[in-house]
C-alpha cells in the first residue's frame, strides 16, 4: 500500500489508484470488531452532534446551508475516542469580511475559538470541545466551490458500507504508522477519487505533516 501511495500524484488517475489501494484490503475478524465498535460509538456521537447542529442552525437562521461535512456521517471515522470530531459546514451567502466577522464573533460568543486565516480550500475554521468531542465549524462562502465540496461529502456518505469499512481500516492502519504522511496522502487520494466528475471541483493537494 505504501508503495502505491508514495508514487501517487494528485490529479493523476485518482480513482483507479484509489481502487488499487482499496483492493489490497480484506477485513479480518479484528477489523470487523473494530467497525462494530466504531458504529456503536457513532450512535452516541450522532446524538451529541445533532444537538450542536441544531444550535448552530438556530444561531444562523438566515443561512440556508448548514450541514455535516464530516467523516462520521460517511462511516469512515476512527473508533478511538481521541479521534472523535465533527465538522459542520456553514455557508455564508455573498460572503465578505464584514459578514464573516459577524459570524465568527457570534460563534466565539458561545465558546468556539476561531483561526485567524482562511484555510487553503476556502473555509474559516472555528473549534470547540463539547462533551469530549471536538466540533469544527467551517464557514464557507455560499458559492460554486463550496457546493462542489458539499457534493463530494454527500458522495462519500453514499458509498457502500463495504467501501466505507475498508476506508476506515486503511485510515486506522496508516494512522498507526510512524510516517503520518501516508495517512495524509490517502485522505487526499480519497477526496480526489470522488471529486473527479463533480462540476467546479479542484485538485486537493497533499499537505505536509
Amino acid at each position: 500500500m505504501e508503495e502505491i501511495l508514495n508514487s501517487y500524484r494528485p490529479g493523476n488517475d485518482d480513482y483507479n489508484v484509489f481502487r488499487k489501494v482499496l483492493n489490497i484490503i480484506t477485513l479480518s475478524p479484528d477489523d470487523k470488531e473494530y467497525i462494530k465498535k466504531r458504529d456503536a460509538m457513532n450512535k452516541i456521537l450522532k446524538k451529541k452532534a445533532d444537538v450542536v447542529l441544531k444550535h448552530v442552525r438556530d444561531m444562523f437562521p438566515d443561512f440556508k446551508t448548514i450541514e455535516y461535512m464530516s467523516s462520521f456521517t460517511a462511516r469512515t471515522n476512527l473508533a478511538d475516542p481521541k479521534d472523535m470530531d465533527v465538522d459542520i459546514g456553514v455557508f455564508i451567502p455573498k460572503i465578505n469580511k464584514s459578514k464573516l466577522k459577524k459570524a465568527t464573533d457570534k460563534i466565539e460568543s458561545v465558546g468556539f475559538q476561531c483561526n485567524d486565516a482562511i484555510v487553503a480550500d476556502q473555509y474559516y475554521s472555528c473549534e470547540k470541545i463539547i462533551d469530549s468531542v471536538e466540533f469544527e465549524i467551517k464557514f464557507r462562502g455560499d458559492n460554486k466551490i463550496s457546493a462542489a465540496v458539499l457534493k463530494l461529502h454527500h458522495k462519500i456518505d453514499d458509498l457502500s458500507k463495504s467501501t466505507q469499512d475498508k476506508i476506515t481500516i486503511i485510515k486506522k492502519t496508516l494512522k498507526a504508522k510512524a510516517n503520518k504522511q501516508y495517512y495524509i496522502i490517502f485522505k487526499a487520494l480519497l477526496y480526489n477519487a470522488f471529486f473527479i466528475d463533480i462540476p467546479d471541483s479542484f485538485i486537493i493537494p497533499i499537505r505536509p505533516t
